[in-house]
């Protein structure tokens, strides 16, 4: 009890935003330590709610799903229809490449890492950069050329075989991944898979999320920004997430938020026009709906 306390402040006190606290977690990450069992604290002991959740219907995403962590689902549109998923992928490539190697390993660009579409990071054939920071630059800044180079490192093919091995593990039959960074139409999901993989991940490795709130990463002195605009807004409520856009997948988005009187919430908006436009619709709802000053 003990324990899960002192975690459960760890959290409420990150989520009193402040970028430089991103330190914090990846010192966790480099000394391997654990965190906690989400099924600890799967929410806050509040009345039950029973209003509905208005959102404005005119929302542009083909797919939606709004759910709280292990609770009920606010709202839904298409969640578990497959759609291509972008830079999502970045997530579970990220989760994985945190297992297979080790966060101060120092691994060097190849001419197919630097080639992969994309200018983040402006990275050249030979530069070498720390594992914990090419994940920092794949789940902050979307980096193409990062995600590729660790799944490369280990080998590409036993990279995507084991990350679908994972998925099956996990009985989501609806996602099927092709490559690492997301760039594949044929990676594919539905709103309720994504869901259920960010639950799994955040429960086992939260630190993923957390470092999504670095609103930047400077690795060999060049400052690679974070895609997600939201966050400087809604810094008090977004625990972490990731972007993704393609021509296919159009836009995406993933977020996990948490307002005081809520239990941890999923955000999965796919195939949208404006991801952010509808991510924050969906904000203010719940924040009516968790009686929450925006």
């Amino acid at each position: 009890m003990v324990i899960f306390l002192v975690f459960l402040n760890l959290i409420n006190h990150y989520l009193s935003f402040n970028y430089h606290q991103v330190n914090y977690y990846q010192d966790k990450i480099l000394a391997n330590s654990s965190y906690f069992d989400l099924t600890d604290f799967q929410s806050v002991k509040t009345e039950e709610l029973s209003k509905p959740l208005f959102l404005d219907r005119n929302l542009s995403a083909e797919a939606i799903l709004v759910k709280e962590f292990r609770g009920k689902t606010l709202y839904e549109k298409n969640a578990n229809l497959k759609y291509p998923i972008a830079s999502i992928t970045k997530i579970l490539s990220s989760y994985l490449a945190l297992k297979l190697f080790s966060p101060n390993e120092i691994l060097t660009f190849t001419s197919t890492a630097v080639n992969q579409p994309g200018e983040v990071g402006s990275f050249k054939v030979g530069e070498k950069v720390r594992v914990i920071d090419l994940i920092k630059a794949s789940l902050i800044a979307s980096s193409n050329d990062s995600i590729f180079l660790l799944s490369e490192s280990y080998g590409f093919d036993k990279f995507i075989s084991l990350l679908n091995e994972k998925l099956n593990e996990w009985g989501l039959s609806n996602t099927k991944i092709e490559d690492s960074t997301g760039l594949s139409p044929k990676n594919i999901s539905t709103p309720y898979e994504i869901y259920q993989i960010i639950l799994k991940i955040f429960s086992e490795n939260p630190e993923i999320f957390f470092l999504t709130r670095e609103e930047k990463v400077i690795i060999n002195g060049k400052i690679l920004w974070s895609t997600n605009i939201l966050l400087p807004r809604y810094n008090k409520i977004i625990v972490g997430g990731k972007t993704g856009y393609t021509d296919e997948a159009g836009e995406c988005l993933a977020l996990i938020l948490k307002f005081p009187s809520s239990p941890y919430i999923g955000l999965i908006i796919l195939n949208s026009k404006d991801r952010f436009g509808d991510a924050e619709t969906i904000i203010r709802a719940l924040a009516k709906y968790y009686n929450y000053d925006l």
